[in-house]
């Protein structure tokens, strides 16, 4: 799916680059390009917020099961 018609940015290429960009600006600078008629700056800072929330999310429940694996082996002493 576009979400910079001018740019011709798809969701998939902002989202291969999301974990290492901070801001929309750094998303257009990363794919060589600049904000238009920045329509598509609010959606794209969206994009960015909920990929780093679901790494973080992914991260919390990794760790959550280092946990449970090392109580386990605590547990088998």
């Amino acid at each position: 799916m576009f979400i910079c018609n001018c740019n011709g940015v798809r969701e998939r290429e902002i989202l291969e680059i999301a974990l290492d960009a901070t801001t929309p600006r750094q998303v257009f600078n990363r794919l060589g390009c600049e904000a238009q008629c920045c329509r598509c700056v609010p959606e794209i800072a969206q994009i960015l917020r909920e990929t780093k929330e679901a790494a973080r999310q992914q991260k919390i429940g990794a760790a959550r099961m280092q946990e449970r694996v090392d109580e386990r082996s605590v547990a088998n002493y």
